[in-house]
């Protein structure tokens, strides 16, 4: 059934929902700030319904465990322009069926975190160098990433979490430039086998590196990267 207008916040979960609901007189969801989407295993599409009228005032967006959801609205999440928060965990088959000059995402992001949805991340990574006010970048279980793109990460970002990332063979080139760059976390990603030539942000105070045993074994004492991460507080 069609919901009420005044929405102001939705969880759906565990149920055979095949696309959104929509709001009663087919209303834009102007009042809707956070949408939360778990285990719905008939969900295929975000064409129809809540996303795909844009709600301008979303600032939080959560989707998770809908494994034969495909695609996204039109224009991706770009309407969604107060979006601060932006979560999708167990998507594997979700992909873009456009691209967009600017990337798919607001300007008004802060917190992206992504699992198990390779083909969206190849996509929203080349977008990352639009956002001005990202802070907060997490990426895991995504096997199909090989690379970070060349132009590099917004010098916002303050937390920055890999893992699980069977094929990633470098981290991002340019993360020394990231000069907001507090904490990062390394882990299970065994196909790295240094960090960037140019070293690590001098901002950083927090290194975890977990299950990547060639970065590892150049940051042990006398190691060729030892010299990289001497000004950092925490190891």
């Amino acid at each position: 059934p069609p919901l009420p207008s005044t929405l102001t916040s939705l969880r759906i979960y565990e149920s055979g929902l095949k696309s959104l609901p929509e709001l009663q007189n087919g209303a834009s969801p102007s009042s809707l700030t956070s949408l939360y989407i778990n285990d719905c295993p008939n969900l295929k599409s975000l064409r129809v319904g809540l996303l795909a009228r844009g709600p301008t005032a979303l600032k939080s967006l959560t989707i998770a465990h809908c494994e034969q959801l495909v695609s996204l609205p039109k224009e991706c999440f770009r309407p969604l322009i107060s979006l601060q928060s932006l979560h999708i965990y167990k998507c594997p088959c979700l992909v873009p069926w456009t691209a967009l000059d600017g990337g798919l995402l607001p300007t008004s992001i802060e917190d992206i975190r992504l699992n198990s949805c390779s083909q969206l991340a190849c996509v929203l990574l080349n977008g990352l160098r639009f956002l001005p006010h990202l802070r907060h970048f997490e990426i895991a279980d995504c096997p199909d990433i090989s690379n970070f793109p060349v132009e590099g990460l917004p010098h916002t970002l303050q937390f920055l979490e890999i893992s699980s990332c069977d094929d990633l063979q470098c981290l991002p080139p340019s993360l020394y430039e990231v000069s907001s760059l507090e904490t990062l976390l390394i882990g299970n990603c065994p196909e790295i086998e240094s960090l960037p030539k140019e070293g690590l942000p001098m901002g950083l105070k927090e290194l975890y590196i977990k299950q990547c045993p060639l970065i590892k074994q150049r940051c042990q004492e006398g190691g060729l990267d030892r010299g990289k991460i001497a000004h950092i507080r925490d190891i």
